[in-house]
């Protein structure tokens, strides 16, 4: 029996396998490659919305617009709230509250007790800044306009890291940071709501995402394992006779194994293509059209994930393939 342990001995009971059984080699690889494409679909969309939401947050920022009347007092005021927001943070006092401080007294917290807002710059723009930035854009109009009848407020623009936080620090700055100030803030806009919305469908697609892959994963295996078994029975026979000749349960179950890994390379490597046709597709038709979707976000190239989704998908496939096998074989190893 020991010429028999050639790759090739292997690899050819393995194809012979799967073409007796080719219904259920057929219906393997469909749901295996179904799974992999579903998968590989939700983690594109996915890629994209993380992909949104750092452009956001990279290219977004959060207007402190100030009373108009604002003394420089106020202004100070302010500008010293907005730098502990930076370079501090909140911590939890003893008394259970959460108290805004600066940089040394935050870094003395303890690390459960401290929330940092993840603020990378706070730029205050005077009125007499806002005005020379409007004469540029319209000398003309904005000509009459002088330092003594400027009607601009001050401002603070701020630049943030981390998109899930704008809520925070928005709240911390209209709520907070102005009822301890008198009211000396007019307004505080930010993009909360749109943030919000981005990582509620984020949330919905992974809940969806996951109950997919569970799902499809499931009926994966047990169609793989039932394409093992159909094997198995149809060489009930041969295996019997090999066991009385003394050959070994590796010998024996190697072919089997093959098959899942062949319909899991197979199943792989199809998906990946598949995937890339779609998604290039709907890229190209979504850039295409003038005034569409692709002007007001930003999409990820597939080139960028190629490499990434051809092994993760070979990966995942080979996996199930090699499972399902183990799983179908095992009883007969115990026997």
């Amino acid at each position: 029996m020991k010429k028999h342990y050639s790759p090739f001995y292997f690899i050819g009971q393995s194809f012979k396998s799967l073409w007796r059984n080719g219904v259920m080699t057929f219906a393997s690889v469909l749901v295996l490659i179904s799974m992999l494409v579903v998968i590989g679909g939700f983690s594109l969309l996915v890629m994209n919305i993380n992909r949104n939401l750092e452009a956001l947050g990279l290219e977004s920022d959060i207007v402190v617009m100030l009373n108009s009347e604002a003394t420089d007092e106020e202004i100070e005021a302010v500008a010293d709230r907005l730098g502990q927001m930076k370079d501090g943070g909140l911590i939890l006092s003893p008394g259970g509250e959460r108290v805004l401080v600066g940089k040394e007294e935050f870094e003395a917290a303890p690390e459960e007790d401290r929330y940092d807002f993840e603020i990378v710059s706070v730029t205050h723009v005077t009125k007499k800044e806002a005005l020379e930035s409007l004469r540029e854009t319209d000398p003309d109009l904005y000509q009459e306009i002088t330092d003594e009848n400027n009607p601009l407020p001050d401002k603070f623009v701020l630049t943030y890291r981390n998109s899930a936080k704008v809520e925070s620090i928005t709240t911390e700055i209209s709520v907070v940071i102005d009822g301890e100030l008198g009211g000396v803030i007019k307004s505080v806009r930010g993009y909360e709501q749109l943030v919000n919305s981005i990582l509620a469908v984020k949330r919905g697609v992974m809940l969806v995402f996951t109950w997919f892959l569970i799902m499809l994963g499931v009926v994966s295996l047990f169609i793989i394992m039932n394409t093992i078994r159909t094997s198995i029975v149809a060489r009930k026979e041969e295996i019997e006779i090999m066991r009385y000749v003394g050959a070994s349960s590796t010998f024996v179950t190697l072919p089997f194994i093959g098959e899942g890994f062949i319909i899991g390379v197979f199943s792989g490597v199809v998906a990946f293509f598949i995937e890339k046709l779609v998604y290039t597709t709907v890229v190209t038709t979504l850039t295409s059209t003038e005034g569409g979707l692709a002007e007001m976000i930003s999409i990820m190239p597939f080139a960028e994930v190629s490499a990434q989704f051809f092994w993760g998908a070979l990966g995942i496939g080979v996996a199930c393939g090699i499972l399902g096998s183990f799983f179908s074989i095992l009883k007969y190893n115990k026997t």
